[in-house]
């Protein structure tokens, strides 16, 4: 007895042992930055994106002044950039951290020529908001607070900080802008999370989904409050307007795709690869990361035209191309690219990856809430739902009113995606 107890004991330890390896690399992986510099292949596709898009984009870019909240961020640097290049008068950030450290060449040089300023502030203090507010003919809002983990369900702490930053941080930006003397229009970026019920639907619209009345993530929650507070404030003064992306991607995106190439990659030297999967018949869509700048920019030159009203307008925003996420098949260009064999003989019930996810999430909460560790989940009860429930939409409303056309599909936008993550991870 007493030996069969000392080796149950053995075993649990030795195991603990290696989750901990397996944890320690995985975030080891996870924690590599991409580069701030763009390859000049891929400058050069943004650069003849700007041109074939300039007769309908850039004049209403041009000698206007631009606030864009989340600037810093992945989708707010690709933003900042554009509108730096398309011609704005002015572009300024309003962020927690101030100027970055790093900057990319084209920031650098806007800095220099006084084009691109920062703020240093809160999005939840209002003074903060009126004073990057002010002046400004156009805001964009892009910050938000993803929960503490991300995507969590547990935790007073986070529960409080998303509401404090998706609900009262919204409430604070549409307040300053309709206080402003200049400010007509304000884009929000939200997501298509805001509507996901955890049911398989295909071709969802704007009119046949509503926000769930049980979302559990604080994210998605507070996410869909604040969008809802913001669509109502549209008024003759001000028009507001949100933008719905679903699983935004591209060269630097530095959370969801790691998470996603993580297994394979560092198994492919023993030759195994992504050997599992969950769902051979999924479907889902995505958002490469300049289809929705593109996205952005349709909105204000939809509102400066003047023929359709956008405001209090929500619209889905893809790349228009149904796509396969639980069976890899969306990733196969960046597994291509980071030599990562496509194996899937291990099939894992989606039923299984959600109760693995929604137990360890709720078993992590517990230890961090005792002080005995402070480990993230690898996946949470939300993104366990998401990543395996068809949710497909339909951009129909967004062609129309806005004018919106993908530039890239999924398919495309992962080459670009697999191109700078093998450069990414070439010494790991």
């Amino acid at each position: 007895m007493a030996c069969s107890t000392r080796c149950s004991a053995i075993t649990i330890l030795i195991t603990a042992i290696l989750i901990y390896l397996v944890q320690l690399k995985v975030t080891t992986f996870l924690s590599i930055k991409p580069s701030l510099i763009h390859t000049p292949l891929f400058e050069e596709f943004l650069q003849k994106t700007r041109r074939d898009t300039s007769s309908r984009l850039t004049p209403s870019v041009q000698n206007k002044q631009f606030l864009v909240i989340g600037g810093n961020g992945f989708t707010g640097g690709y933003l900042v950039e554009d509108l730096l290049q398309r011609g704005a008068a002015h572009v300024r950030i309003l962020s927690r951290r101030g100027r970055p450290a790093e900057l990319s060449n084209i920031c650098k040089s806007a800095a220099e020529n006084g084009r691109l300023a920062w703020i240093r502030g809160d999005l939840t203090l209002k003074k903060d908001v009126a004073i990057a507010v002010d002046g400004m003919d156009v805001v964009f809002l892009l910050a938000a607070h993803y929960g503490s983990p991300t995507f969590s369900r547990y935790g007073d702490w986070s529960a409080g900080k998303t509401r404090s930053v998706n609900v009262d941080g919204t409430r604070n930006v549409v307040e300053a802008c309709q206080l402003s003397n200049r400010t007509k229009l304000l884009v929000y970026t939200s997501s298509s999370d805001v509507v996901f019920n955890r049911v398989d639907s295909v071709n969802r619209t704007e009119a046949t989904t509503d926000y769930p009345p049980d979302a559990t993530c604080h994210y998605l929650r507070t996410k869909g409050e604040g969008e809802k507070a913001l669509l109502a404030a549209s008024g003759p003064t001000l028009t507001t307007v949100a933008l719905r992306p679903s699983g935004i991607y591209g060269p630097g995106e530095n959370f969801f795709m790691p998470k996603v190439v993580a297994p394979g990659y560092l198994l492919r030297s023993v030759g195994i690869g992504a050997f599992f999967y969950f769902d051979e018949n999924h479907i889902s869509d995505m958002i490469f990361v300049y289809n929705l700048i593109l996205a952005e920019l349709s909105v204000v030159a939809s509102f400066d035209a003047g023929v359709v009203n956008v405001g209090g307008e929500a619209f889905f925003i893809t790349d228009d191309q149904a796509v396969n996420l639980a069976a890899w098949e969306a990733w196969r260009p960046v597994f291509d690219r980071l030599n990562v064999p496509l194996r899937r003989w291990l099939r894992i019930p989606p039923a299984a990856l959600r109760w693995v996810a929604t137990w360890s999430e709720w078993l992590l909460w517990q230890l961090r809430e005792r002080g005995v560790c402070d480990v993230a989940p690898l996946l949470t009860e939300h993104e366990s739902w998401r990543a395996t429930t068809t949710m497909h939409h339909d951009i129909t409303k967004a062609k129309k009113m806005l004018n919106y056309r993908p530039i890239v599909n999924t398919t495309e936008g992962m080459e670009w995606l697999g191109e700078e993550m093998s450069r990414r991870y070439a010494h790991f």
